[in-house]
């Protein structure tokens, strides 16, 4: 249930973060151009789905990818901006608190933080999602 959780209640039940409304935009087998209030993502998922339909997307914590960054760069799809507001160590997992604006956040879990560094609270980041780093759930 926890790899591959089919709706937003067994999402939310299970206690997974980072779910969003979407829709999809385009969908070409196991690849999806999906919509959300702050970007579109390119995502692969196996399941099918049509175009237009509106669906929860997850964005898995242990996913996500940050690089501090001072906010000027060109981003690419599924790259956004955001800031750390809380950053806690808990044995080998960074977890932290990403502002991405209007009102939403996104939570981090980094592996193995101390060979890639602690990024402190206040840092700019940009945050980076593989394609495979989503799950699609049924509303």
């Amino acid at each position: 249930i926890y790899g591959r959780p089919k709706t937003k209640f067994v999402a939310d039940f299970i206690g997974l973060s980072n779910i969003f409304p979407a829709k999809i935009l385009q969908s070409s087998g196991e690849f999806k151009l999906i919509e959300t209030e702050f970007g579109a993502f390119n995502v692969k998922f196996t399941e099918e789905y049509s175009e237009g339909d509106s669906i929860y997307l997850l964005i898995r914590p242990e996913s996500i990818d940050l690089e501090r960054t001072e906010l000027n760069e060109p981003l690419k799809r599924n790259e956004l901006y955001g800031k750390i507001t809380e950053a806690s160590f808990v044995g080998g997992v960074a977890k932290y608190v990403i502002d991405i604006g209007n009102n939403l956040s996104l939570t981090v879990n980094m592996q193995d933080p101390l060979s890639k560094g602690i990024i402190g609270e206040g840092t700019k980041v940009k945050v980076k999602i593989p394609e495979t780093g989503f799950i699609i759930l049924q509303p």
